[in-house]
């Protein structure tokens, strides 16, 4: 059996590098090589927590019970019904890395959804440029796990609140993206603070990408 990595984040949609767009994302690009990349695809729902839903029942979100954020009070109707719960079920080991978004950040609640292992929530994340899900996922990896798995690993580094401090961390390490030079997202007028918003965006995107290669690189990972 295969082990499955679910690797997901905030705010970035398609603007990403494998899709055209200015950020360098050397390992999503080199995960993009060698699975498949969808150029027209869609989600269930404009906002975060219904889409995410969807994608991990299989059930549209009106069905599910999800039709607003989750910190907004709303739940799933049946967390038994989550790809985690299913695939425990079926004699996967399940781990949960960073944030979900489909129910509260309570551990309690997680685990009805199927996951047997829980790490660090998006909430522990220092402001020191480390990713705490990125190391928890690691160890997870390191740790020989029982096969098969799935491990959800979590970032939240390109929620549009944190691009500041990502805009930071990625500066600090990859170098500058002149803001000026940078065209805004195509829904939004041109100005100097969208052309700002769009860099500090796109570099929160690329420390993203370092801490996805930090996970695609544990040997025990199938891809």
């Amino acid at each position: 059996m295969t082990n499955v990595v679910y690797l997901h984040t905030h705010d970035l949609g398609r603007y990403s590098g494998p899709h055209g767009y200015p950020p360098r994302m050397p390992n999503l690009q080199r995960l993009a090589e060698q699975g498949t990349l969808y150029r027209n695809a869609f989600c269930a729902a404009p906002t975060c927590t219904p889409s995410r839903a969807t994608l991990l029942t299989g059930q549209y979100p009106h069905q599910c019970g999800m039709y607003g954020l989750t910190n907004q009070g709303w739940t799933l109707n049946a967390p038994a019904r989550h790809l985690a719960a299913f695939l425990h079920r079926n004699g996967f080991e399940t781990a949960l890395m960073g944030c979900q978004h489909v129910t509260a950040p309570d551990p309690q609640e997680s685990r009805a959804m199927g996951y047997s292992r829980i790490g660090t929530r998006p909430e522990h994340e220092s402001h020191d440029g480390l990713e705490p899900t990125t190391d928890a996922a690691e160890a997870f990896l390191a740790s020989s796990p029982g096969t098969p798995f799935f491990v959800d690993v979590g970032c939240g580094i390109t929620h549009h609140s944190r691009w500041d401090r990502s805009f930071c961390m990625s500066h600090d390490r990859l170098g500058d993206l002149d803001w000026r030079y940078v065209r805004p997202l195509p829904h939004l007028p041109d100005t100097p603070e969208t052309r700002w918003e769009a860099a500090m965006q796109f570099k929160a995107a690329e420390y993203l990408d370092t801490q996805i290669g930090r996970v695609l690189t544990k040997k025990r990972m199938t891809i």
